[in-house]
């Protein structure tokens, strides 16, 4: 089998050595000249930090992560429309 995947954003840089580790031979395709950082924040739920981690990348993103305890979005009226508890806080307020 072979595996094309477009984009290389973290999609397909996760995805990419995923596929490697498990045999799977893949081609990642990427329309921008240079790759650089997206300049936004990247929520990662816990399945997907396991996922890096278990490409090996769980150190890396311990290095540069920041764990986060609430999650606010605002509207933009400035009036709050949705708080969750996230990361531990949430495991503890019984939430998943």
């Amino acid at each position: 089998m072979r595996v094309l995947i477009a984009g290389g954003g973290i999609g397909g840089r996760t995805a990419a050595p995923g596929r490697h580790a498990a045999g799977i031979e893949c081609v990642a395709a990427e329309s921008a000249v240079e790759l650089r950082p997206p300049g936004a924040g990247i929520d990662l739920r816990p399945h997907a930090a396991g996922e890096l981690a278990g490409l090996g990348r769980g150190d890396g993103l311990a290095e540069v992560g920041v764990r986060t305890g609430f999650q606010t979005r605002i509207g933009r009226s400035g009036g709050t429309i949705l708080a969750l508890p996230r990361g531990r806080t949430s495991r503890s307020a019984g939430s998943r």
